[in-house]
């Protein structure tokens, strides 16, 4: 069960979407008429702040597969500085392994891994995530 402040919302580099929940006393109304009709009031709105972590920046400098080693080579940074990132092969969702923290967004890992992946995904623990092609060494 959700909690009962939970904001969910999804987003990307330049679109931010908020669901929201309505009442069933103004969603029935709304959901019938197709618009938002009484109870239902324009002068009663919530503004809702974002949190800076919805818009942070994630991105991947280096994805590199050494065959030799079966080892994968990953350097990626984040505006949050905290975080953990963790790495996925983008066609199975299997985790490969977490990003060591360099200090001031920057992170990186040599994970071990049996074949290359092709494609990763890197995600924070704060949101957000990127994916890039790995390049064979």
């Amino acid at each position: 069960m959700a909690a009962q402040r939970e904001i969910r919302a999804g987003f990307d580099r330049e679109t931010l979407v908020v669901y929201q929940v309505y009442a069933p006393a103004i969603a029935r109304p709304a959901l019938a008429a197709q618009r938002f009709v009484p109870p239902f009031s324009f002068n009663r709105m919530t503004w809702i702040k974002p949190s800076f972590l919805w818009l942070m920046e994630l991105a991947i400098q280096r994805a590199d597969y050494r065959t030799s080693k079966r080892e994968l080579r990953v350097d990626a940074t984040s505006s949050n500085a905290s975080a953990t990132l963790t790495v996925f092969a983008t066609s199975s969702n299997q985790q490969i392994g977490t990003l060591g923290n360099l200090g001031g967004g920057r992170f990186s890992g040599t994970l071990t891994f049996p074949v290359n992946p092709v494609n990763i995904t890197v995600r924070s623990s704060s949101g957000g995530s990127a994916s890039r092609a790995v390049t064979v060494r």
